[in-house]
């Protein structure tokens, strides 16, 4: 019994993992990806909630960490699905978000976008 708990933490431990990555890299392709540059374009144009969550990587990691959080879950628990388990679910969704912007942060650095306040090179004391 000992051996089957453990082996289903360790399920429970990659598919989270593999969900905050699959999360992260969702995010980067969407807002970095040239495919996704004219349904970027269309979406901007809109200026309603749709335009505010798809311009901004933060906001859209948490729908798309809700999807791949439920996708993962499902995966790595479906034998117990009439169990408690679901109870974690929303700490489930919320650590697979937490995880992938944690990804984002430690790797703002070798990101593709630059800063959009501060561009390399501006600053206000240029006085250009």
């Amino acid at each position: 019994m000992l051996c089957e708990s453990a082996a289903s933490a360790v399920r429970l431990l990659l598919t989270f993992m593999l969900a905050a990555v699959a999360n992260w890299q969702a995010i980067e392709t969407f807002h970095h990806g040239s495919i996704f540059e004219q349904l970027r374009a269309r979406l901007e144009s809109r200026r309603d909630w749709i335009s505010e969550l798809t311009g901004c990587p933060f906001c859209l990691s948490h729908w798309t960490g809700l999807a791949f959080a439920a996708l993962s879950f499902v995966y790595s628990t479906w034998e117990h699905l009439s169990s408690p388990v679901w109870l974690v679910f929303p700490a489930y969704v919320l650590a697979v978000i937490r995880a992938s912007q944690w990804l984002n942060d430690r790797t703002a650095y070798y990101c593709r976008t630059p800063n959009r306040k501060v561009t390399h090179g501006d600053t206000e004391s240029d006085g250009q």
